[in-house]
């Protein structure tokens, strides 16, 4: 017979302390006895303090040997023994189930019936794997793509593990292999168990990066149960849409396919927007090779841009890639003026504002989120609720201004150098405690911002649209400048882009901090992100939308296409290959530790019914029942309570 959980030794290094101190308690005795004297006859005897001496000999041998052979049986049923004496000792095997997104490829079916998928072979050849390891051996399952997961703790209960196995489904991401060796080698080494086999099953097909970072890993002790062949799969790695900064109405578009097979392919590549094709393209592609086209597409509104790729493959998923074109939504330019001549020319040059031209006499403070308002040459009762443009009504007798100092460290003042722009009516403003100047003249302030409250506000001293300020470079470089301070998601750079999940970097600004990024999505919360040496990276295992903010411009990742992994794994020499025999020369023995704890457990019982269920009666019970005739009456011993020999007590003396 032999223990799994715990060795001989260690069996008996508890057992024995454990029988100690129950023989221990039955030989100690903490009880008290009460001597009464019920006449003068016996004061003289009673004055002595008689001596009792402990008793060593105990009195309920049969309820301690009762107590520690139910004891001995609930340590036997923690320590699980085995009747069957076994050949090897049991083990600590790990089995790898791969989980990537190529595991939804079909495996090729010479026969021409229902295909298989990768997935569900390798979940038959796992389960094949834990039917033939030996019934004492323990096994974890741990699901790998781009993340190692433990599906199951150590076990023997092959049940759980074909439910698992089972229930494991194939991913979005490539497989790291490197991860899934490294976590099947640490549960070994954290396991109480001897470390058996790591067993991977699956693909073998990872990034080439992975691949080589398996070469430091110590793979000793590895089964490999490869499936599939050489791939025959050619796909769509990636689909992205950039805004066009010079026209805001053109995207860049870059489409990038790649071959998987050892072998060369022709494949045609469509785009279609809002269902009407757009352009289409002749790849070729190299063995392991990858391709790239690149498109100009003008659309003014919003639609789904569908990339599809003409290949017939055994891995469909990646054949197609679509992402949602959004409208440009232009900022609202509400201009009250009684002289809306002056503006149209300067806010109908660009497709990225609208403006409305409405007279003073129309205005009202409230209005559509998001606009700016500009006031011109009169003073509102009501500030509008929006971020505002107030142009100081000309005056006659103005000051004139021939030289202006630009406050360069304002986002106003951005790219101004020149000081010859003249005015010849400028009014001189009054800067208050919050408010920035922008543009300074001898006479004193003559342009001031304020971004104090919840909208901002700009005050000119002088109409910038008149005088022949309207001709100077200055004016729309400072309007443009105006604008992307208000609203600075209008010119924020907009890209879009359908890519697998899992590890996404890119190159941020010189000088952007932390608290400038801005990293969400719906689907994943809680997503994490790192900023360093103006890299940026965050990690998604799952499919989703993630938007990425920054101060220039701003990022929508589609993580929906499938990531599959470039090259297969090519396991080194020493590696057990395939499913193992099944163990069926060793006997077999059935657990029968719950039935050792069931009579430890029964044998508490019957020695509580026997021994430790009588109550104590109290001493003047005792001295109602004794004879009337008996000078004393001493409390009886109840040897299954105390389970020891009872001390005397001081007399008590009764007249």
């Amino acid at each position: 017979m032999s223990f799994l959980n715990l060795s001989l030794a260690e069996f008996f290094a508890i057992l024995l302390p454990i029988c100690a101190a129950v023989v221990a308690m039955y030989l100690y005795d903490r009880a008290r006895r009460r001597q009464i004297v019920s006449t003068l006859r016996f004061f003289r005897q009673a004055r002595q303090s008689p001596v009792f001496s402990h008793r060593k000999k105990i009195q309920q041998p049969w309820s301690l040997l009762l107590q520690l052979l139910s004891l001995a049986l609930l340590l036997l049923a923690i320590a699980e023994p085995q009747l069957s004496r076994r050949v090897n000792p049991a083990r600590d095997h790990v089995l790898v189930l791969e989980t990537s997104a190529w595991m939804n490829a079909a495996l090729p079916n010479g026969s021409g019936g229902p295909r298989l998928t990768l997935m569900q072979a390798a979940q038959q050849r796992a389960i094949e794997y834990i039917r033939a390891a030996p019934a004492s051996d323990r096994i974890m399952l741990v699901r790998a793509d781009q993340l190692a997961t433990p599906a199951t703790p150590f076990t023997r209960d092959r049940r759980e593990l074909e439910a698992a196995i089972r229930a494991s489904t194939a991913g979005s991401t490539a497989l790291s292999l490197s991860s899934a060796i490294d976590l099947a080698r640490s549960s070994q080494q954290l396991s109480s168990g001897q470390p058996g086999e790591i067993v991977i099953v699956g693909s073998g097909r990872a990034m080439k990066e992975d691949l080589e970072r398996i070469a430091a890993v110590d793979t000793s002790n590895l089964r490999a149960i490869l499936l599939g062949g050489e791939p025959n799969d050619c796909g769509i790695r990636k689909l992205s849409a950039r805004r066009s900064l010079s026209d805001p109405l053109s995207w860049e578009l870059d489409v990038g396919a790649y071959n998987y097979g050892a072998r060369s392919r022709q494949a045609g590549l469509t785009l279609t927007f809002a269902g009407n094709r757009i352009a289409s393209k002749l790849l070729f592609l190299n063995p392991h090779g990858a391709a790239e086209a690149t498109f100009l597409f003008r659309a003014s509104s919003s639609g789904l841009l569908e990339a599809s790729l003409d290949s017939s493959d055994d891995y469909p998923a990646d054949n197609r890639a679509a992402i949602e074109l959004p409208r440009l939504a232009p900022l609202t330019v509400q201009v009250y003026s009684a002289r809306p001549e002056l503006w149209k020319p300067l806010l109908t040059a660009s497709a990225f504002l609208a403006p409305e031209f409405r007279s003073p006499e129309d205005y009202t403070p409230s209005g559509p989120p998001h606009r700016l308002v500009i006031v011109d040459g009169f003073t509102p009762s009501e500030p509008p609720a929006a971020d505002s443009i107030w142009v100081a009504k000309a005056q006659a007798g103005g000051q004139k201004v021939d030289a202006l100092r630009w406050n360069q460290n304002h986002p106003l003042a951005a790219g101004l150098h020149s000081g010859d722009l003249h005015l010849n009516h400028a009014s001189i403003l009054t800067a208050q405690e919050a408010d920035e100047v922008i543009a300074d003249s001898d006479s004193g302030p003559v342009l001031i911002a304020s971004a104090n409250g919840q909208f901002k506000r700009v005050v000119f001293g002088f109409h910038p649209m008149e005088e022949g300020a309207e001709n100077h470079l200055a004016v729309p470089l400072l309007f443009a400048n105006l604008v992307r301070w208000t609203s600075p998601d209008l010119f924020r750079a907009s890209e879009i882009s359908a890519r697998p999940p899992g590890l996404v970097e890119l190159e941020t600004p010189p000088g952007t901090r932390r608290e400038q990024v801005q990293v969400t999505s719906p689907q994943i919360r809680g997503l994490a992100f790192t900023l360093r040496a103006n890299r940026l990276r965050f990690f998604a295992g799952q499919a989703g939308m993630v938007r990425v903010t920054l101060p220039d411009r701003e990022l929508d990742y589609r993580l929906t296409l499938p990531e599959v992994g470039e090259a297969r794994w090519t396991p080194p020499a020493g590696t057990r290959l395939g499913v193992p025999p099944p163990v069926s020369s060793l006997p077999v023995s059935r657990d029968i530790w719950p039935w050792l704890a069931a009579a430890g457990a029964l044998g508490l019982l019957i020695e509580y019914i026997l021994y430790g269920s009588h109550p104590i009666l109290p001493v003047s019970a005792r001295r109602a029942s004794a004879p009337a005739g008996e000078g004393a009456a001493a409390v009886p011993e109840n040897g299954a309570s105390s389970r020891a020999a009872h001390t005397a007590a001081p007399q008590e003396v009764r007249s």
